[in-house]
């Protein structure tokens, strides 16, 4: 069958009557480029690339640039990182260049695949294996109606080294371009590009339009029994006679009709409920309950398993913890948190910290490591002398699910979402793939400074600003909750890298001198107890990437909160055993960072006026110089202040309000310090 199907092919480049259309052949030619290229020594090359995030395209502008069905030739001088694209029946947004639709065939350093662009969105539809390319190849990419095949030849013996095929609908008629990654390296040169087309004929639209390379196939009312046992496909059941089917790819289609299943529906967008089996048995059998909580190992949790557990923990230690609905999404979910403390529902005065997870709702483990650190408090808290202390003394918030709307996304539409809030940012009335906010790039503090280094504007990017500073409800929940409390100590959960993200992590801000965060951070990762799960050490950097708009350094410029993302070891691992050792892994550093906080260095007190009341000021330490214009200030409720420092000793504390004479005090610091500071009225305000 395959060898008549490449007869076909050769048989149809014979008799076409035409010929091809050159639209490139190593000479100048006129082009609509998006970022800057070169020809050299008769090949085009991308020569500067485009902005981060933005797509490296070259178009011919020749009348003869557009195909339906027939065939785009390419010859490419191959270098040392190949890795481009030749377009097809693509077509361009006006809005947005990026946001362009249609099929590429690529090669990507060692392989080829045949992708799908949807709105500058690309899924891979099939892949090679690993092959080892000539000098220069030859490539074709030949469309006939829904079926697409790419393939690669040794351009100098027209040996065929590869070929890929697939079937997809979406797309039927558009133009050619050249498509090339930032990443590839300046020797790969494109040197010669054309169009065959072929005669107008009908077209059939064949009966699935699949995006993706594996397969969810919903089968109602069948005998799914019929199906052997031996063939590799995962069968779950959604609601009593519907089933799902996970499909290695859209071959099997055919067979299982073979066998009499009526297939009512078939998509290549994978909810993550179909991968992972434990998470299903949990839905189905529901949270396991143990004499300290719910055990929490038992799989991974979507938003609506994390609002259980914290009402599961809320009643088992009503004396020491409240919940607290702080605002909700665009899409209504409530986004919660468990407040920790021995006095719940009272603002005593105290210094507070704020711990989060799952801006990325996409991040599971983040949750396990939020859900994890306030499992250690609540079951400690009457046993452990220690944890005791700090439920005394300490005000201890957790929000294991900043994220509900992209964690749903997440579990229940893509795999591929769910890292941003799955806004419908077009407002058409449908949620798609890529759309949403990235909340950790949606804060005020420089946002948006890096232009497109730092995060994006383009909506469908997966790490899009929003369209203003602070526009999400989700990002308002929780800087709410910071202002009205003003956090000594933040952590802010994320997977992976292994590494503690210490303030400012974006570029371009001086850091304070002495660099309070980083000191502690050191102290943190210093010969940790547990074994790493991959042997990779936890470290302290300030960035992964250029990034703007995080929580952690508008907490830190706002409140001067010592505020990190913590980069988890792994993301989202499959088995049981990475997970434990993940969570076992990262738990002393929690401790050890509200231990640190209860213990000190730290300076902390409250600002008054002569008849006890709270005076707004800004409380700055003399040895500590800021760099970056912050104005630390106390809290408004009880005029309370918290200062971390990184070593005892003697320290100058400088107090300014609005209405008061300004104070200057110097204050003997070892272990934690809390002093009272009573302002007098200026002159003129007597």
């Amino acid at each position: 069958m395959m060898i008549l199907f490449f007869y076909c092919i050769f048989l149809f480049r014979v008799v076409l009557a035409e010929p091809p259309a050159v639209l490139f052949d190593g000479s100048s030619v006129t082009a609509t480029e998006w970022g800057r290229w070169k020809i050299k020594e008769g090949g085009l090359v991308l020569h500067k690339a485009q902005k981060v995030g933005r797509w490296n395209l070259w178009k011919p502008e020749a009348e003869a640039n557009y195909i339906t069905d027939g065939m785009i030739r390419a010859q490419v001088k191959i270098g040392k990182k190949p890795d481009f694209s030749l377009l097809g029946r693509i077509q361009l947004s006006n809005q947005n260049t990026d946001e362009f639709s249609g099929y590429g065939f690529s090669l990507e350093r060692k392989r080829l695949a045949v992708y799908r662009w949807e709105n500058g969105y690309a899924r891979r539809l099939v892949k090679s294996e690993k092959l080892s390319f000539p000098s220069k190849v030859e490539l074709e990419l030949y469309f006939n109606g829904p079926n697409i095949t790419g393939t690669v030849y040794d351009a100098k013996t027209m040996k065929t080294i590869a070929s890929v095929t697939v079937k997809d609908s979406r797309w039927s008629e558009g133009e050619v371009a050249y498509r090339v990654h930032s990443r590839q390296d300046s020797t790969t040169a494109l040197k010669y590009l054309s169009v065959d087309l072929e005669p107008a004929k009908e077209v059939h639209e064949p009966l699935y339009d699949i995006f993706g390379s594996k397969v969810l196939a919903l089968v109602k009312g069948e005998d799914v029994a019929v199906i052997p046992k031996s063939w590799p496909i995962k069968t779950v059941q959604t609601t009593p006679g519907e089933f799902e089917l996970l499909l290695p790819n859209r071959n099997w289609i055919p067979r299982l009709q073979r066998l009499g299943l009526n297939i009512v529906r078939t998509t290549g967008s994978l909810p993550y409920r179909v991968i992972d089996d434990d998470y299903r048995t949990s839905k189905r059998e529901g949270l396991r309950i143990i004499p300290t909580g719910v055990d929490l190992r038992q799989s991974y949790k979507d938003h609506e398993m994390v609002a259980d557990i914290l009402r599961i923990y809320h009643k088992l230690y009503p004396d020491i913890t409240a919940l607290k609905k702080i605002g909700k999404t665009r899409s209504g979910r409530p986004i919660w948190a468990l407040r920790v403390t021995d006095n719940p529902k009272k603002d005593e005065n105290e210094p507070m910290l704020l711990f989060n997870a799952a801006h990325h709702g996409s991040e599971l483990m983040a949750t396990e490591f939020a859900l994890d650190a306030m499992h250690y408090i609540l079951s400690n808290a009457k046993t452990d002398a220690k944890v005791k202390k700090w439920t005394r003394a300490l005000d201890l918030w957790f929000v294991p699910m900043v994220n509900p709307d992209g964690n749903y996304c997440f579990w229940n539409k893509d795999e591929n979402v769910g890292r941003k809030n799955c806004w419908d940012v077009n407002q058409d009335g449908e949620v798609e793939l890529r759309e949403g906010v990235d909340l950790n790039r949606n804060y005020p503090f420089k946002w948006g400074a890096l232009k497109e280094k730092g995060s994006r504007s383009w909506p469908l990017s997966y790490y899009y600003r929003g369209p203003s500073a602070g526009s999400e409800p989700e990002t308002k929940a929780m800087m709410r909750l910071s202002e009205k409390y003003h956090p000594v100590a933040v952590i802010s959960w994320h997977t992976s890298g292994s590494m503690i993200l210490s303030p400012y992590t974006i570029d371009g801000v001086s850091n304070p001198e002495v660099d309070v965060p980083w000191a502690i951070a050191e102290e943190l990762v210093d010969d940790l107890p547990v074994r790493h799960p991959t042997r990779k050490k936890m470290r302290v950097k300030r960035k992964m990437y250029s990034v703007d708009g995080t929580d952690q350094d508008w907490h830190y410029f706002t409140h001067g909160s010592i505020a990190y993302i913590i980069e988890g070891p792994i993301h989202n691992p499959k088995k049981k055993k990475l997970v434990e050792g993940s969570l076992d892994y990262m738990l002393p550093i929690f401790t050890r960072f509200v231990d640190r906080v209860y213990k000190g260095p730290r300076i902390s007190g409250t600002v008054l006026s002569a008849d006890g009341q709270p005076v707004d000021a800004t409380v700055a330490i003399k040895e500590i110089k800021t760099n970056a214009a912050e104005e630390w200030r106390n809290r408004e409720t009880d005029g309370r202040f918290d200062r971390m420092l990184s070593e005892n000793g003697t320290y100058t504390l400088e107090v300014n309000a609005s209405g008061y004479k300004p104070l200057t005090k110097t204050v003997k610091v070892d272990g934690v310090r809390n002093i009272t500071i009573v302002l007098e009225e200026s002159e003129l305000e007597q």
